[in-house]
């Protein structure tokens, strides 16, 4: 097992809270009819108006396939984190941190900017101790995969308005470990075999570091940010409580059911490979 370092998303897509899944002999498949889907959707020369001078949710879908050159966005959250942190230096921060409320960081999957993505949850730091924050996500199966694999640490990042260091969503190196690309792993859904490569093409690893990924201050690829500022904390209070005594706040036995059933729902089983 490499749980311990290899922390990798999603076999399916998914859209906000209803999710479809490929087979794994359908990703390639799946991906294609996506990309071609995003092209009519989001023009090439719509990217080329924007360059780098926004950070709205046009701009993500412009992007796409700019950062996913593949159209497979599974497990790649760290090439979104990539892409709003290159464009920050020139903008207002609350611009920037409001850009990370676009898309999931389990899942990789883009998101509105709506309460019903937000999600509650208390997190091991790399240091030592908890923090608590929300998150946002397109299904609850993620805030599982969250609370089991996402640990957090800081970074300092440089906006408009300065630099200031925050805290953000870490896993563990998936390069630390590269040959595990090449395993295959068996579907939950379609039963099928199938390498970690195939199922997430865009994670891939140069002089053992993830590509494209930015590092934490402990040396840990970023996936996303964990909302702590006042109006972040009161949204997901008031839509999931105080109760502490789970950290997902709610979902711990849903966690717990799909853990039983083999991860058979959300992003699957590659998280726990």
């Amino acid at each position: 097992s490499t749980r311990g370092q290899f922390f990798i998303w999603a076999t399916s897509l998914e859209f906000f809270s209803a999710p479809w899944h490929c087979s794994l002999a359908m990703v390639q498949a799946c991906s294609a009819v996506l990309s071609l889907l995003m092209l009519l959707l989001s023009p090439m020369w719509c990217q080329a108006r924007r360059h780098n001078s926004s950070l709205e949710p046009d701009d993500f879908k412009d992007n796409y396939f700019n950062i996913f050159k593949s159209g497979n966005r599974n497990a790649a959250s760290h090439l979104w984190t990539s892409f709003v942190m290159q464009r920050a230096a020139s903008l207002p921060e609350k611009t920037v941190l409001r850009a990370f409320k676009y898309f999931c960081a389990v899942s990789g999957s883009l998101l509105p900017d709506d309460p019903r993505t937000i999600y509650k949850v208390i997190l091991p730091r790399v240091t030592g101790g908890k923090a608590s924050g929300a998150v946002r996500h397109c299904c609850w199966p993620c805030i599982c995969d969250m609370h089991d694999l996402v640990r957090v640490d800081t970074k300092t990042m440089e906006t408009a308005n300065g630099k200031k260091r925050y805290d953000f969503l870490v896993i563990g190196d998936p390069c630390r470990n590269a040959t595990a690309l090449n395993a295959s792993f068996k579907d939950p859904f379609s039963g099928e075999k199938a390498p970690l490569s195939v199922a997430a093409s865009e994670v891939k690893c140069h002089n053992g570091k993830l590509v494209g990924a930015v590092y934490s201050d402990h040396g840990y690829p970023i996936i996303g940010l964990l909302f702590n500022a006042k109006d972040d904390m009161d949204a997901a209070t008031e839509r999931y409580g105080r109760d502490e005594h789970d950290p997902t706040f709610g979902f711990g036995g849903m966690c717990v059911m799909r853990q039983r059933h083999g991860y058979n729902s959300g992003m699957g089983l590659i998280f726990h490979l």
